[in-house]
């Protein structure tokens, strides 16, 4: 079954099926297909685990298999049962997200000390320094 652009699962026996088509028929409490769904979650997470920590022997294996717009695709697919698509994020996770190339990103400095907060404040002494910030970023008349 499936539609075009459906993710179709081939399993060891020949069997072919559309995974949309597999979470419809475990809904119905179809034995095979829960069952099938049950393996495939399995795989995911076997798969996932074999990426874990940038381990580019598995990465490399599945990374065109199962490329970022397949898993995405079966992460927003609401007809799939939620653990199929939490293991479809784990398995973009640690295929995709965590693996070269990496950059590193300085992260935004939200905590302050005490040290560098004032005890008191008046609003002249903010709005010099608001104007004193603006004019060492360039930032005209702000």
């Amino acid at each position: 079954g499936g539609g075009d652009g459906d993710v179709c699962v081939v399993f060891a026996s020949g069997r072919r099926c559309s995974l949309r088509d597999m979470a419809l028929g475990a809904l119905k409490g179809r034995r095979e297909d829960c069952d099938g769904l049950n393996y495939y979650r399995a795989q995911l997470d076997l798969f996932s685990r074999l990426c874990l920590d940038r381990q580019y022997l598995g990465i490399n294996r599945l990374k065109d298999e199962l490329n970022v717009r397949l898993i995405l695709k079966c992460i927003s697919d609401e007809v799939l049962p939620s653990d199929i698509r939490s293991s479809f994020c784990r398995l973009l996770l640690h295929m995709h997200l965590d693996s070269d190339p990496q950059e590193t990103v300085q992260p935004v400095k939200l905590a302050r000390l005490w040290d560098f907060i004032p005890e008191s404040l008046s609003v002249a002494d903010y709005m010099a320094w608001k104007r004193d910030e603006a004019s060492s970023a360039g930032l005209a008349g702000a």
